[in-house]
């Protein structure tokens, strides 16, 4: 069974995620999923008491309240995947924090299929883990940053700096591609030598134009030295 505590203030959203998980996890996997579901913070407060086993969780944190029990819940539910519900009037230094260690974030007001997507990859990260050695971590110059490997689209090096690209942010730290080829999991690839790609997130190989399409539209660029290497794998 997987367990996804869903905690949100607004009655209309806590519905929308409930559905939206249900969906997603007919989907996705053949497990039993649990969705105990909370508006109000003293019903949360109650059920967490009996510490019952929870694998990813929805949570709105637009409170000031909320997100200081969330500080709280990270202190005993330290694996679990969390999704945040944030207000884009917040300041990301507000959650974006080593103990509450995100994996997806969304912002009010959102649409419903920007929903879907995050939720659903929240999920896959889940049904995907095998260990720590799935997360990458990055020393960025407030914090430290645990990246799951399945949000990652590529790295780039430019600049005499590597960037690892998540679908829409993008983080920078130091090092060289040629050491991190090393470490990381096979699934990222050499394309180009400033380039090296998640082959999982490659949707189409463009061979007339040296070109790679990621998911949702990211482009990457692979080189002639790398020619041979992407037309095996596109076989």
């Amino acid at each position: 069974m997987v367990s996804v505590l869903n905690y949100n203030n607004s009655k209309q959203e806590a519905e929308l995620i409930r559905n939206q998980i249900k969906d997603l996890a007919a989907y996705l996997s053949e497990d039993k999923w649990e969705i105990p579901t909370f508006r109000l913070l003293s019903d949360l407060e109650a059920y967490l008491e009996e510490t019952p086993l929870l694998d990813l969780s929805c949570y709105d944190v637009t409170k000031k309240e909320n997100l200081e029990f969330l500080h709280e819940i990270r202190k005993i539910y330290q694996e679990m995947k969390v999704m945040l519900v944030a207000d884009n009037h917040m300041s990301p230094m507000e959650y974006i924090k080593p103990d509450i260690l995100a994996s997806e974030l969304i912002l009010r007001p959102f649409q419903e299929n920007d929903l879907r997507s995050k939720l659903r990859s929240l999920m896959e990260v889940y049904l995907n883990k095998e260990s720590e050695q799935d997360v990458f971590v990055v020393d960025t110059k407030e914090e430290k940053m645990r990246i799951p490997y399945s949000q990652i689209y590529y790295f780039e090096a430019r600049e005499k700096k590597l960037f690892v690209r998540l679908k829409k942010e993008g983080y920078a730290f130091y090092g060289t591609l040629d050491a991190l080829e090393e470490t990381v999991p096979k699934q990222f690839v050499r394309c180009h030598r400033g380039f090296m790609v998640n082959w999982k997130k490659v949707d189409k190989v463009l061979r007339s134009q040296g070109q790679l399409i990621l998911a949702d539209g990211i482009e990457v660029p692979f080189s002639r030295s790398y020619r041979g290497i992407i037309m095996e794998l596109s076989q």
